[in-house]
């Protein structure tokens, strides 16, 4: 994922008119970072992740735990996922 100082492979597929995402990473922090973002949107119809408020990840308490690299990584995943899903929403 560009903007990222680690390596993020990150992917999303449509299957039975549901997301599934999932990712990969060389850094540990970040890989655990973004399944957490995967698994959240994973199982939601792709309209839904496309228009989805991220605040419960906020409320979740991330923000408060990650460096700021790693924040603005885990906006950045959040961004791309709810892009992939409005891909996938219009294929």
């Amino acid at each position: 994922m560009p903007g990222c100082l680690a390596r993020l492979w990150l992917d999303g597929v449509v299957e039975d008119g549901r997301c599934w995402f999932r990712c990969d990473s060389d850094s540990r922090v970040l890989r655990a970072v973004a399944g957490f973002v995967c698994e959240y949107f994973s199982g939601a119809e792709p309209a839904l992740v496309a228009a989805a408020d991220a605040s419960p990840l906020a409320r979740a308490g991330l923000d408060r735990v990650l460096t700021a690299n790693r924040r603005d990584a885990l906006a950045r995943v959040v961004r791309r996922i709810q892009e992939r899903a409005a891909e996938l929403a219009r294929s």
